[in-house]
């Protein structure tokens, strides 16, 4: 049953991203899987190529969370809200690696996004996935209730990194 609901929540991944090709479907759906079984293996990041609307695009993911967090802003539309399109700034705090600032990009082509994540090592990576849209703006450092310098708290997982 589990094996059912994976297999399902791969192929609406897929279909999402194949642009209506069988074949960038069936693409897609391997490399999926396959993305799920290197980032077991090796540590490196794995590059995807993908298609949202008219913009190809690709993202470096390097762990199954990054998949999740694809999914979550492309797939499953989480923030894909009632605004009109002639939004001019949108701000993404804790952009993590740029997932839903490159929704967005392609969501609201004439805003311009501001992108930002305080963990130096996930920063690069918002980068590495920004760099082709012109209308985001990758920031390093925190959002907070004072000015001045703070302790930030680095977790192995990216998603629990913590002021």
């Amino acid at each position: 049953m589990r094996l059912s609901s994976s297999l399902k929540r791969v192929a609406k991944f897929a279909s999402v991203f194949s642009g209506g090709s069988l074949f960038h479907l069936v693409y897609l759906f391997c490399k999926y899987i396959a993305i799920v079984f290197s980032l077991k293996i090796c540590s490196k990041s794995q590059k995807i190529n993908l298609k949202y609307g008219n913009v190809d695009f690709s993202i470096y993911i390097s762990d199954r969370m990054d998949l999740v967090a694809v999914e979550e802003s492309f797939v499953l539309r989480e923030y894909d809200f009632p605004y009109n399109d002639d939004i001019k700034i949108i701000v993404d705090l804790g952009a993590n690696i740029g997932d839903t600032s490159i929704y967005y990009s392609i969501r609201y082509p004439k805003a311009k996004i501001f992108s930002v994540e305080p963990n130096p090592e996930i920063y690069k990576r918002l980068c590495k996935n920004t760099h082709y849209f012109k209308n985001i703006v990758p920031l390093n450092f925190a959002i907070s209730d004072f000015t001045g310098k703070q302790f930030f708290y680095l977790y192995k997982s990216h998603l629990g990194s913590s002021l």
